[in-house]
């Protein structure tokens, strides 16, 4: 991201976290957002809290099909164990084989046995998907959860 933005003289630097928070480390997906964060820089010049939540909210209809792409790669079982994750629900012993895979692919989060989706904007899409609310207050919190044993 740093380095990436650095030779057209818009730096992404100071959003580096916030882009991670985001999309975790996804290229398709870092991409489209840096992309959509540098074209905002570029007309605007630094960014506030407020242009970054519209950025979010921009980054939902553009990389919409990225992340239908995505959720269309997931087993049904798979797809399953997000939804628990999202909506903080246990995951079954017989389900973490499931929770290793997402996470050797870079779907899930994992740190100290605590499992997160890896990025907020893939949880407001599969929030969208499941008719469920999340806010911008709740997805701005660093969101983990552990598994019953």
């Amino acid at each position: 991201i740093i380095e990436g933005s650095n030779p057209s003289g818009i730096s992404l630097s100071s959003e580096s976290e916030w882009v991670y928070s985001q999309v975790g480390g996804l290229p398709d997906l870092v991409r489209i957002l840096c992309g959509l964060l540098w074209e905002s820089k570029k007309s605007v010049g630094k960014l506030n809290s407020a242009d970054l939540q519209e950025m979010e909210a921009s980054f939902q209809e553009y990389g919409k099909g990225s992340l239908e792409h995505i959720w269309s790669l997931f087993s049904e079982k798979e797809q399953a164990v997000c939804a628990q994750l999202l909506m903080a629900k246990e995951i079954e012993r017989s389900q973490m084989h499931l929770v290793r895979e997402l996470v050797r692919r870079g779907y899930v989060n994992e740190a100290d046995g605590n499992y997160s989706l890896f990025g907020k904007a893939f949880e407001r899409f599969l929030a969208a998907k499941a008719g469920l609310e999340i806010s911008t207050e709740q997805t701005q919190k660093k969101r983990w959860w552990k598994f019953g044993k």
